[in-house]
Order: structure tokens, then sequence, then C-alpha cells
């Protein structure tokens, strides 16, 4: 029998990826396509691409890693050190605390704040230097 246990990872062949080739629409349509877990084979140097990678349900950011480009590995020209690694990282992270259940409750940090809210509607048309009374 086959396994449950698969997740396919978008990947551009291209070493490095221009961020305009990546097209992370893909993310999502692999997991509903093939009812699995879809990450994201990263070869851009950019943060943006996992970050967008992520907002459109990537589970897996594989990203290749290198201590010192100067070692001049084949992949050392698309290969995240330390400091951009860890800005990458950062940059996933950051969407991904944003993405939440869908539901309209108040936090309690938003519910606290509602007791600070003000709005004015206005329900006839209005022209420039009109008075709000």
């Amino acid at each position: 029998m086959g396994s449950n246990n698969i997740a396919l990872l978008k990947c551009t062949s291209s070493y490095p990826t221009p961020i305009n080739e990546a097209n992370m629409v893909m993310i999502k349509d692999l997991a509903d396509r093939f009812n699995v877990i879809s990450g994201l084979s990263n070869h851009t140097m950019a943060t943006t691409v996992p970050a967008v990678a992520t907002v459109f349900g990537a589970k897996i950011i594989e990203e290749h890693f290198i201590l010192d480009r100067s070692i001049g590995e084949h992949d050392a020209s698309f290969s995240m050190n330390e400091a951009e690694f860890t800005a990458m990282v950062k940059a996933v992270r950051e969407p991904e605390s944003v993405i939440e259940i869908l539901g309209y409750s108040l936090t309690e940090k938003q519910a606290k704040g509602k007791y600070f809210s003000r709005s004015l509607y206005v329900v006839e048309d209005m022209k420039a230097g009109d008075v709000i009374t």
C-alpha cells in the first residue's frame, strides 16, 4: 500500500531563481489538487518568496544553507548564509503569526481596546466645506 505521509514542494529549477519566476500560487494548488502538505524548495535569494509561500499554505520550507560562500561549493551562489537564513526565518514567522483560524470573536486585547473605539458615519451626501454639527 501507499503512504499518506507525503509532501509536495514547489521548486523552480533555476539557480538562483528570479523572484518573478517563483509562482507561489502553486503552493495552494498542490495542497488542494493532491490533498497533501505542500511547501517550497526555495532557490531564490529573497526572504519574500518563503514568506509568500507561507501565506499560500506552505508547511515546509527547504533552503540551501552555507556557512561560508568562499568555500566555493556548486550551490554557494544560491545558498543562504547564517544572517540571510535568520532573516528568512523571521520573514516566514511574521506572516505565519498573522494567519489564524477564521473567526470573528475578539481577542482579550481587542475587547479591551474596543472601549476606546470611536466612529463617525455620514448618511447624507456632503460637499467640500460642509460643516458637521
